[in-house]
């Protein structure tokens, strides 16, 4: 009977943590690889994407692995055009001169190669940051 007791209570518990890691995201936030993210409807200049995520209290998102990369393609499967996310290169498209929007270097880049007729399948490009418009990835701090 204790046995059992100490199961029903593991189940239990188990309920509530996965409910409450579920919910750890704001409304409107989705928990993607341990981020909570959210993808702007309409599309936007740079700019315009920075001020909408920080609206939502939270920053253009930081992919800083290939899990990460991955997670948030398969997240945004539905969205065509590419997305605004938190890297700026100010000087060239040369990843070790780019730069998250909280000043620190890329460690990791999904750049792609100069070849512009293929599709992105998830490789990153740069844009012309007052000119383009595409939807914003936000991410929350946890």
């Amino acid at each position: 009977m204790n046995s059992l007791r100490k199961a029903n209570f593991f189940w239990a518990f188990s309920v509530i943590g996965v409910f409450l890691a579920e919910s750890a995201c704001p409304v409107g936030f989705d928990l993607v690889n341990l981020k909570c993210i959210a993808i702007t409807s309409h599309l936007l200049s740079q700019h315009k994407a920075e001020t909408t995520c920080k609206d939502m209290n939270a920053h253009l998102i930081f992919i800083q692995t290939a899990i990460d990369n991955t997670a948030v393609l398969n997240y945004a499967s539905n969205i065509t055009s590419p997305m605004w996310i938190g890297a700026t290169c100010k000087v060239s498209e040369e990843p070790t001169k780019c730069m998250w929007d909280d000043g620190s270097y890329l460690s990791y880049s999904n750049f792609l190669p100069d070849s512009p007729n293929q599709p992105l399948k998830g490789r990153w490009i740069s844009a012309t940051c007052d000119l383009a418009e595409y939807h914003a990835i936000c991410e929350v701090n946890k």
